[in-house]
């Protein structure tokens, strides 16, 4: 996907939804200036940085956010590792 966003490439009308949802988690990888071969990573970083936020905000979960009922964290599983990383 993050090839597509890199060389504009058509993938369909199903994933470029995707690639579209992914874009602001590119151009922010992109913005903190990580090296091309590292913006698969920080893509996939920043989505999970920004699907935190979004249910963060979702107005049905606000409320069990402030009462203590639910906590959002998000993770990073690395493939290559193994490791899961907290954010």
């Amino acid at each position: 996907m993050v090839e597509s966003l890199e060389h504009h490439t058509d993938l369909g009308p199903y994933l470029n939804r995707i690639v579209t949802a992914l874009k602001p988690a590119y151009d922010a990888a992109k913005a903190s200036g990580v090296p091309d071969h590292e913006s698969v990573d920080a893509t996939t970083r920043e989505q999970t940085v920004l699907t935190v936020q979004e249910l963060e905000a979702d107005p049905r979960l606000t409320p069990l956010i402030s009462g203590g009922r639910l906590l959002i964290q998000g993770a990073y599983y690395s493939v290559d590792t193994g490791k899961v990383t907290w954010q």
